[in-house]
């Protein structure tokens, strides 16, 4: 590719590339440039490296536009690179960004040398169409190195015998080396060449350069070996490691791969920074759901662990298969109506298999494409199949089998892909027009007002247009970190009724932290809140807020210990009563001061997961009038006099404005008006406008 060249580029790629010459971000794409143009197209990884100086800046930049960090054991293999992901929706194409703050190079299995010359590698770099590229000089003095340093005999010794044997003669990997060089030398590489060596303060004379240049391009076997240990000498101040350290690694590394691979555990695939995600596909016969799942699994497998799994049609689990062994026993037997219940049971139990197996997909932190779910909405498709159950057995097994629906899996995005039953008969001819009109019918007339929902009309849409959308809306779930939200307000203002709303608009929603899943966190809790304030004494009421303080510390001890993150656990934490409530509930009763340490721990941790605090206002009238009209509840603020209630709501004001001036970004809002308003807003503020019904 000669410099100034105009390329064919996806336009993810060159909004990333404008934003960074925005930014005024120095970089440029460090290896492999006479295949610019795939990296550009999205084809290959695109090769970034900026000043490690820029980094924290070009990651927040980077970020904004909808990359998301991929993390993997594999990390450790190279120092100073990060990779980072998104999708480019109308191609339909994951793009993959390595990007380097640093020149480490080596082995395959460890890169072992860090070069401190990145200042060097950008001064003087080109521009080739959208995207700088180093010298070519530099870049030929950088690519002798790595082509050596990989045929270096410390990577090869940790393979396998086969593998060593062929790496003796590598055909394919020579050609493509010898392709880079007389790409290089087209670029006028040579030229410069001396001049570019003496800056950078390598310590490689310059005929001796030349020389290992040479054997680079040409050389087979034990030259490469006898020139790898020639630079690897010279570069021993830059080594980040020791040789046998760097040989066990490789070994380590090399080994447990392929026995892991043996194992079908091993992918080599990244997992989503913001963690894992169900995302699930509903619609009639011939809607497109298998075409459109499949391609964004494919998509997304690229380069992310991905799991396809489908809910219709599961595989046998051990309950499933000895329940439908027991239906063809009573089917043998006549009993051809309990038979038919033992066999629905049986696919309750292996769609609950396949259920239980995206929760742990997603807490694993790996992307679920789970084809079709159970829906209260569709009774047709997937969903309980007992019915008129008349006798004992079969109400039980009715209740079990809508138990097992009951407890299946949600997903954190719903595509609902709408078809006309008409079109859905002409466009499957061969399949029964009831039961296509039945199925089809049911997606086709239910309401799917939710946020975590992308509603598309397959009949009016291009198939193009549908699966742009699908990977658009897909990515932009992967993207996003879980919710963590705390509604906060006096009583009466609708905190339950606004947690409510939003659990329902996010499939994926818990409104309790698992205190209960770590029950040393809980013991610590108990124990801290006896050493910080005490024995409760003094009634029902003290007890409720021992209760709270000992929460309070269970929660700073699972962040603490790492057991609640942004994406741990891996679902909406939607919280009424979190730990911003106990904070004020043991200031208003005196169990903490103001200006505690506990305090100012707890709304640390609170914004270490990237949490928002909703506060929820309404007038004291509205806010009494509330209380004496809602059904009794035993909760705080009931049964007060006039002048009572307003001492106890004075109280949680003051709380609730301390916490609001020391928390930064509290979203602020007045539920005066309906809870579906007050719902509208929240999701405004929380910036997922246009989710409300």
């Amino acid at each position: 590719m000669d410099s100034g060249a105009v390329h064919i580029v996806l336009p993810q790629i060159s909004r990333l590339l404008a934003t960074l010459d925005t930014a005024d971000i120095r970089y440029v794409h460090l290896k492999s440039n006479n295949n610019i143009e795939r990296a550009l197209s999205g084809r290959d990884d695109l090769d970034l490296l900026v000043r490690p100086t820029d980094l924290i800046k070009t990651k927040a930049l980077i970020s904004q536009l909808g990359y998301v960090q991929g993390i993997s054991e594999q990390d450790g293999w190279q120092r100073n690179m990060l990779h980072y992901f998104t999708m480019d929706a109308e191609a339909g194409q994951l793009i993959h960004l390595h990007l380097h703050f640093g020149l480490t190079l080596g082995y395959d299995y460890h890169k072992n040398y860090t070069l401190p010359r990145v200042d060097w590698y950008l001064e003087g770099r080109r521009r080739a169409g959208p995207i700088w590229l180093p010298r070519p000089e530099r870049e030929f003095v950088i690519f002798v190195i790595r082509v050596l340093l990989k045929s270096a005999a410390t990577g090869e010794v940790a393979e396998f015998p086969v593998r060593q044997l062929r790496a003796l003669y590598r055909s394919e990997t020579r050609a493509g080396v010898a392709r880079e060089f007389d790409w290089l030398k087209r670029q006028g590489a040579l030229e410069g060449l001396d001049e570019s060596l003496a800056s950078s303060g390598l310590p490689f004379s310059l005929d001796g350069f030349r020389r290992l240049a040479e054997v680079a391009e040409r050389g087979r076997g034990a030259q490469l070996r006898c020139a790898a240990r020639e630079v690897k000498q010279a570069l021993a101040e830059m080594r980040d490691a020791s040789e046998w350290r760097s040989l066990l690694a490789c070994f380590w590394r090399v080994n447990r791969s392929r026995f892991e691979r043996l194992g079908g555990g091993f992918s080599g695939r990244k997992l989503a920074g913001q963690g894992g995600r169900v995302i699930a596909f509903l619609g009639g016969d011939g809607a497109g759901k298998s075409t459109n799942s499949a391609s964004l699994s494919r998509a997304l497998g690229r380069h992310l662990a991905v799991e396809s799994l489908h809910f219709g049609r599961p595989g046998r689990s051990l309950l499933g298969l000895c329940l439908a062994a027991w239906s063809k026993l009573l089917r043998a037997a006549g009993q051809s109506v309990l038979a038919e219940d033992f066999r629905s049971l049986a696919l309750a139990y292996d769609r609950r298999s396949v259920s239980r197996r995206a929760e742990r997909a997603r807490a694993a932190g790996r992307i679920v494409i789970l084809d079709r779910l159970y829906r209260l909405e569709i009774t047709k498709m997937d969903g309980p199949r007992i019915e008129d159950a008349h006798t004992p057995l079969r109400r039980w097994l009715a209740a079990r089998e809508q138990r097992l629906y009951r407890k299946t899996v949600s997903a954190d995005l719903l595509v609902v892909l709408r078809l006309d039953p008409e079109v859905a008969c002409r466009r499957r001819p061969d399949d029964d027009r009831a039961t296509l009109m039945a199925r089809s019918g049911e997606v086709w007339r239910a309401e799917w007002p939710a946020a975590n929902m992308l509603v598309l009309d397959t009949g009016e849409l291009r198939p193009e247009v549908v699966k742009a959308r699908v990977f658009r809306r897909a990515w932009e779930e992967i993207a996003r970190p879980f919710l963590r939200v705390e509604v906060l307000g006096l009583t009466g203002a609708g905190k339950s009724t606004l947690t409510r709303g939003l659990v329902r608009e996010f499939g994926n929603a818990a409104t309790g932290l698992p205190y209960r899943r770590h029950p040393v966190a809980a013991a610590r809790g108990i124990a801290r809140a006896l050493a910080e304030g005490g024995w409760p004494h003094g009634g029902k009421e003290r007890w409720q807020v021992f209760r709270n303080h000992a929460q309070l510390h269970a929660f700073l001890d699972l962040v603490r210990r790492g057991k609640l993150t942004a994406n741990r656990p891996a679902t909406q934490l939607l919280l009424d009563q979190g730990p911003l409530f106990q904070v004020a509930m043991c200031l208003k009763e005196g169990r903490l001061k103001p200006e505690s340490e506990t305090v100012q721990r707890t709304l640390s941790a609170f914004e270490s997961l990237g949490a928002r605090a909703v506060f929820l206002a309404a007038p004291d009238e509205l806010l009494r009038d509330r209380v004496e009209r809602r059904p009794a509840q035993c909760s705080r603020g009931e049964g007060l006099s006039d002048d009572a209630f307003q001492v106890f709501l004075e109280g949680y004001a003051a709380c609730f404005a301390e916490l609001r001036n020391r928390i930064s970004n509290p979203v602020e809002l007045s539920s005066e008006n309906s809870a579906e308003a007050t719902l509208r807003d929240a999701l405004t503020h929380l910036n997922l406008a246009g989710s409300a019904p």
